[in-house]
């Protein structure tokens, strides 16, 4: 397994773990062109960036997506409390998954991160786009397990995405 279908098994592993909530996180980052225009080529990064709707995410005490993740062997950063790393079984590739949000300033205008759950998660300019602005994606492929899944994302529109990045 490469570097990219590593990132994308670990893509798939984690909407599959977060799978009761994909209505409130948003593909975002270098996996949006590859999702948006399949089969041209990788040209995104070598991580997985998800946005949490700071909006919705409710407090959970016993599946929070912190807990979810750890149960499911993702190692969290000590530095950063919205990072995860996952090594792929069998090879030296470690991927690492990053939570963010944007800003949204009716639930606290204030500092550079959002209290979600059990995180601070760090707020990105822009990044709300990809809630105002998404469309609906199906990603299918190898887990890290070796097994197969297909699960339906959101993701932002490309024109969103785009305004994401340049902000």
């Amino acid at each position: 397994m490469n570097e990219v279908d590593a990132c994308r098994a670990v893509l798939i592993e984690v909407l599959t773990i977060l799978a009761k909530d994909l209505d409130k996180l948003a593909v975002v980052g270098g996996w949006v062109p590859e999702l948006a225009f399949p089969n041209e080529g990788h040209i995104g990064s070598l991580d997985v960036d998800l946005a949490l709707d700071a909006r919705k995410l409710e407090p959970k005490a016993y599946e929070s997506i912190r807990k979810k993740l750890v149960d499911a062997g993702y190692q969290q950063s000590t530095e950063m409390s919205n990072r995860f790393f996952r090594h792929i079984p069998g090879t030296s590739i470690q991927v690492k998954v990053d939570l963010i949000t944007g800003e949204f300033p009716k639930i606290a205008a204030d500092g550079t991160h959002h209290r979600i759950q059990e995180l601070a998660v760090w707020k990105a300019r822009g990044v709300d786009l990809a809630f105002t602005f998404q469309q609906d994606v199906a990603v299918e492929g190898t887990l890290p397990n070796g097994g197969h899944n297909k699960v339906t994302a959101k993701m932002p529109i490309i024109a969103a995405y785009l305004c994401i990045k340049a902000i």
